[in-house]
């Protein structure tokens, strides 16, 4: 293996991670939340369920309890998803999404998608074909599988 072609790859990779991440400010709406990735992944998780407990919503997005527990008490100061204690268990805490949280899953998957489609549009066949391939690829790798 070339370690300099590997040192590129490396900072190359990192570099998409980066833009992946500050891409949600470009996707906020005016007066609207801006999501993170992992915000996201939770309120999808959501959207076709009337209400999910903390520990079911944290497995379904991927992301730990704690760190679930601290995002969804910002979203709900957002007005985003709504909390209850579940009725007969005092321990369970139930998250549904409110109006404004399903709006705003549906908006901002749009935009994502429109920007992909936008860059899309710019590859020919072959590098589209290629980039598949390459993101296949790369899915496992990041996963660590």
């Amino acid at each position: 293996m070339d370690e300099d072609q590997f040192q590129e790859y490396s900072r190359t990779i990192h570099r998409l991670f980066v833009a992946m991440r500050q891409s949600r400010t470009r996707l906020a709406d005016a007066g609207s939340p801006a999501l993170s990735l992992s915000q996201l992944a939770v309120l999808e998780a959501l959207e076709d369920t009337p209400a999910l407990s903390v520990g079911e919503l944290a497995a379904r997005a991927a992301i730990s309890s704690p760190t679930t527990t601290r995002m969804l008490k910002t979203l709900e100061e957002q007005g985003v998803v709504r909390r209850e204690r579940a009725t007969g268990n005092e321990r369970r805490v139930d998250v549904s999404l409110t109006e404004l949280g399903r709006d705003l899953v549906i908006s901002q998957r749009e935009r994502i998608q429109e920007r992909q489609r936008a860059g899309f549009a710019t590859l020919t066949e072959r590098e589209r074909e290629e980039a598949l391939a390459v993101i296949r690829k790369l899915i496992p790798m990041i996963e660590g599988t």
